[in-house]
């Protein structure tokens, strides 16, 4: 496997199989399927041969530095609209009242 991370985090945004061509340019990063507009060869790194990514693995949610760990800064949207919807129910439950 191979990932896609950000320099000056290590954060892992794309994952793609050993055998996917990835290009970093100065302006985009190119796959054979689509290119990465908001990623180039000066924010980015393309680390090859990396072995058992998380099974849970989503874009942000881990950094890559040789081993994989849980980024501090991913957030779950579900725990977010969870917590969203806990506030409004509790917003209401005061209104009714």
């Amino acid at each position: 496997m191979k990932t896609i991370v950000y320099k000056n985090s290590q954060v892992s945004v794309y994952i793609f199989p050993d055998d996917t061509e990835v290009t970093l340019e100065e302006n985009q990063i190119t796959t054979p399927d689509f290119a990465i507009g908001d990623m180039n060869s000066t924010d980015s790194e393309l680390i090859e041969d990396i072995v058992d990514p998380p099974a849970d693995w989503i874009g942000h949610k881990y950094i890559y530095d040789g081993k994989w760990s849980r980024s501090p800064t991913w957030q779950d949207m579900r725990d977010i609209e969870i917590t969203e919807l806990k506030k409004r129910i509790e917003h209401l439950e005061k209104t009714i009242k």
